[in-house]
């Protein structure tokens, strides 16, 4: 085939836990439906899902043209400069009978600081500083040799019964109740440190959704704040992590947490439109059933799941 490689962003600045989309496109003349695209990497603190993958392909007498676009949506955990590593394709030219590489630019991607009220999923650590402390001299540091010794017999003390014999025996009885309290505490902290994992994706969630309500009238910002809301409750409910993120997945989540097959439907159909609905246009009345039902499944589900 004759081909060309475009890498871009949708936004190459956002604030953090705003989303952008990074697309990769090959379009030209040749068998455009049987390779696939080049992967994209990202950097630690950017989130990404499962990429849409769109064809605009036409069947003509001297084959096949158009293009086709691999769309991922990206999320700044923290603010920062991204950089997004370009990406390289291979492919034959029958006219010059060569194998002919494209290789595309890097992406920068500026993350500002969140906005008021917004909790970012992720916090830079701060490296320790180092203290350097100069070394005192001593006194004396050589001393003369010893020419007499003064060397005191070792005493033959019966180990049975003396006190390094009870407190071997003692002490590891004494520590049982020690090791007790610090795997209590252990266990609350862990126990704390999911609680305020689920509080806070559940914070998130209700936040993109208000925010969804917010933007009912902006199709694509309706529709990203409401998939986003989805994300972040499934985080909290089903300990589930962004890598993980597939209809499969969720399905076989959600069946094992005893949700009916009828609400797992329903969830699975409304993500689906929402992937949807980023390239098709969609009514107000559209959307505001879309609010409506995904606020009645996230009810339903807080209900079901177990």
């Amino acid at each position: 085939g004759n081909f060309k490689m475009d890498l871009s962003l949708t936004k190459d600045k956002v604030s953090a836990t705003e989303s952008t989309q990074a697309k990769i496109t090959v379009s030209g003349q040749g068998n455009l439906k049987l390779f696939n695209l080049p992967k994209l990497e990202f950097p630690n603190h950017i989130e990404s899902y499962e990429p849409e993958h769109t064809e605009n392909v036409t069947t003509k007498i001297d084959g096949m043209q158009g293009s086709v676009t691999d769309s991922y949506t990206l999320v700044p955990n923290q603010k920062g400069k991204y950089l997004i590593p370009g990406v390289t394709f291979s492919y034959f030219d029958p006219n010059s009978k060569t194998y002919k590489t494209l290789r595309s630019n890097d992406l920068n991607l500026l993350a500002d600081a969140a906005p008021a009220g917004v909790v970012s999923n992720n916090t830079q650590g701060s490296s320790p500083s180092s203290n350097k402390q100069s070394v005192a001299l001593l006194g004396n540091q050589l001393r003369y040799l010893k020419l007499k010794t003064e060397l005191k017999p070792l005493k033959n003390n019966n180990f049975f019964q003396s006190a390094s014999f009870y407190s071997l025996v003692l002490g590891p009885l004494l520590l049982i109740p020690v090791a007790m309290i610090i795997g209590r505490k252990q266990r609350e902290f862990v126990a704390d440190h999911q609680g305020n994992r689920m509080r806070k994706a559940n914070k998130l969630a209700k936040k993109y959704l208000s925010e969804a309500k917010n933007n009912m009238g902006n199709q694509q910002s309706f529709y990203e704040s409401l998939e986003r809301a989805f994300h972040n409750y499934l985080k909290a409910k089903l300990k589930i992590e962004t890598s993980e993120f597939s209809k499969e997945k969720i399905q076989e989540l959600l069946l094992e947490k005893s949700v009916t097959s009828e609400v797992t439907t329903d969830f699975i159909g409304l993500l689906q439109s929402c992937e949807l609905a980023r390239y098709a246009a969609s009514s107000d009345v559209a959307m505001q059933k879309d609010y409506e039902k995904a606020a009645d499944l996230i009810s339903i589900l807080d209900k079901q799941i177990k």
